[in-house]
């Protein structure tokens, strides 16, 4: 009996083995070298489930994308698998919205033999094309080679699902705080793409963005329904930029980052760092500064959140022609860094100070001291000219700057991240 099974675990082997060193099969110069998977991308929906016992939030995981092919062809599917990144396993997650099969390749053909046919795995609701067939893979008489590296041998090996070729998209029930991958390969009868069209997503961490976005809540009822449901959220709350000072003079200017903690936040610390990569005079940075909060923003006053105390920090030496990036690191306790952020895009958060448009004459900009009048003077669609002039008794003093509109705008992003 163990013989027998030694047996079997060895001609397993053997046979995966020959399947990765398999050549692959054949295709048509339509498949290798025309078709192309375009505008691959992977987004998160939350749909609100209320009932008696409580509310419910379920997410998920939308993969979609565009193709492009040569002129008369296309190809008769895409072999496909969402699975969570970085897992081990990377186990397949089951596919919600279309029919999907593991050992069968759909064929643009309905009239394949009955003894090849198998049957899909279809959700709930959903039927099959009526155009096409679904073939097992193993042994389909529309496939010229079962010799090669082609779908069955794809499917055993890597656990791809053969999905038809009007789709695209794929949704699949979802984890927030998880990252999930698409791997995408279009095939033809046997011969299955040689290139990977599939992509890495961080995972959905905004909890409270995610509802608002996805329904029709207020931000104040979806940050309350992810605190009573213990979604942790690692991201600062109501990140802004404020007493932004300009000076004519030196062309510099200086701004006030400030923040709320997280709803989650114990034992959080904070440090932050500006990159100074091609800028000759790089900007300074204050240090992070804890502060009693005077008063949190109406979509924060929850019974779940506590914001006894805010952040700041003071940046300066800004140079207004200049786009600068700051970047803010939370780091927690209890390995909830390594757990939660092991991506930087995990723990991320914008904002976006827009000063392109911005007339530096107009509060609270406005640099100029009392007795002063600040002038804008647009020469030309490039340049503007700004001057405080000193008008008593005649007298007339011009502090100018010369700005170029193209370089007239500071983008100040705070990303949450680990460096």
């Amino acid at each position: 009996m163990r013989f027998l099974q030694l047996t079997l675990v060895w001609a397993v082997i053997l046979q995966t083995g020959l399947c990765q060193r398999q050549r692959p099969c054949r295709a048509p110069a339509e498949l290798t070298s025309s078709i192309n998977a375009t505008s691959v991308q992977i987004n998160y929906q939350a749909q609100l489930i209320s009932a008696d016992s409580g509310n419910e939030i379920i997410v998920t995981v939308i993969a979609s994308w565009e193709t492009i092919y040569s002129e008369g062809f296309e190809p008769d599917g895409f072999l496909v698998k969402i699975f969570s990144a970085g897992t081990s396993g990377e186990e397949q997650l089951p596919i919600l919205n279309h029919c999907t099969s593991s050992n069968g390749a759909w064929i643009s053909d309905t009239d394949c033999d009955q003894d090849d046919i198998v049957s899909p795995n279809c959700p709930t609701g959903i039927e099959p094309s009526a155009d096409t067939c679904l073939c097992r893979s193993s042994n389909c008489s529309r496939f010229d080679n079962l010799n090669c590296r082609g779908v069955n041998s794809w499917q055993q090996s890597d656990g791809l699902l053969a999905v038809g070729k009007d789709v695209r998209s794929l949704e699949a029930i979802a984890e927030f705080h998880t990252s999930y991958q698409i791997t995408l390969r279009p095939y033809y009868r046997e011969a299955v793409s040689l290139q990977d069209f599939g992509i890495t997503q961080a995972g959905a961490n905004d909890c409270h963005q995610l509802v608002t976005e996805s329904t029709n809540l207020s931000a104040r009822e979806a940050v309350k329904i992810c605190c009573e449901l213990n979604v942790p959220h690692f991201l600062p709350l109501d990140l802004k930029a404020s007493e932004i000072k300009v000076n004519f003079t030196s062309g510099k200017a200086s701004a006030i980052i400030s923040w709320l903690p997280p709803v989650f936040k114990e034992n959080i610390e904070f440090k932050t760092l500006v990159p100074t990569t091609d800028f000759n005079d790089p900007p300074v940075t204050g240090n992070i500064d804890r502060i009693l909060t005077a008063q949190v923003p109406e979509y924060l006053d929850v019974p779940c959140y506590d914001s006894t105390y805010s952040y700041q920090f003071v940046v300066s030496n800004l140079n207004i022609r200049n786009n600068y990036l700051v970047r803010i690191t939370p780091s927690f306790a209890d390995n909830i860094t390594e757990l939660y952020c092991e991506r930087p895009s995990l723990c991320t958060s914008v904002y976006d100070l827009q000063l392109e448009d911005v007339n530096f004459c107009d509060e609270p900009f406005n640099p100029c001291l009392d007795n002063y009048i600040c002038v804008r003077n647009v020469t030309s669609a490039s340049e503007t000219l700004y001057s405080c002039e000193y008008n008593s008794a005649g007298k007339a003093l011009s502090v100018s700057l010369l700005l170029k509109a193209v370089f007239a705008s500071v983008l100040i992003y705070s990303t949450i991240g680990l460096l």
